[in-house]
């Protein structure tokens, strides 16, 4: 290749030269059009030659991660992913990460902003589509299971992904309890039908009202061990939920 690193030496009939220096130099003449044309066509025949060599290392890394994008079906390479690409080895989450960083600055480009665009399920803001997709999958299982208390061990699939909406719920709560959840979000959570906040108080407040629902009735707090009180349109087995009470 034609790419020394910066503190390259190479040593040529016994002198050493600063060939990374010398390489940047020429391209800088380039550029200004002060490179005969003879010379310039001495250094394209060299493998590996560019005169641009950040825009040669741009197109290299987002075609490595196309390439992973179409086998992997995503564009969210692992920590410490290395993509081998025509020969080469691309450490593509590192260059991603950085993309991202460079949007978030406004030091990306229209066209390369377009050309991330364009790659399938490509996102600028991982932690705000994670979120979502958790959101979205908490939705669904609502909608199917009728209720918005998934267990802790809980995974959802959304489309074609595992998510654990229980631990996610779980550390959401974590982040209200310590002031760490915007506005918007409590907002969005609390427009879930049946969210809570402190689940396990929740419970217990709705099994107590359960129980004050059966004496008013029946005159006595002595629900037998069958017993199943509906209250609200839950069932709930008093006479066990009273027991663990005692313990």
């Amino acid at each position: 290749h034609a790419r020394p690193s910066q503190e390259h030496v190479e040593v040529f009939q016994g002198e050493e030269i600063n060939i990374r220096r010398w390489a940047n130099t020429r391209r800088a003449d380039y550029k200004k059009d002060r490179l005969a044309a003879e010379r310039v066509a001495v250094l394209e025949a060299l493998p590996g030659w560019e005169w641009d060599a950040l825009e040669a290392d741009y197109q290299k890394n987002l075609a490595a991660l196309k390439q992973f994008v179409e086998r992997e079906g995503h564009a969210r390479p692992p920590k410490g992913h290395i993509e081998v690409f025509q020969g080469e080895e691309v450490e593509i989450r590192n260059w991603v990460s950085s993309r991202r960083v460079d949007y978030r600055k406004g030091r990306l480009s229209a066209e390369r902003i377009a050309a991330f665009e364009e790659i399938p399920s490509w996102v600028w803001d991982v932690l705000e589509a994670d979120y979502q997709n958790a959101f979205a999958a908490l939705l669904q299982f609502f909608e199917r299971e009728g209720h918005i208390s998934p267990s802790k061990r809980h995974v959802e699939l959304f489309q074609g992904k595992k998510i654990h909406i229980g631990d996610w719920a779980g550390k959401e709560r974590g982040r209200y309890r310590s002031g760490n959840l915007s506005a918007e979000r409590i907002a969005a959570l609390e427009a879930l039908p049946g969210w809570e906040w402190d689940p396990k108080e929740a419970a217990y407040q709705k099994a107590f009202a359960a129980l004050l629902q059966f004496v008013e009735r029946e005159g006595h707090v002595r629900p037998s061990q069958e017993h199943v009180e509906v209250f609200q349109g839950e069932e709930f087995y008093i006479r066990s939920w009273i027991g663990s009470r005692r313990v």
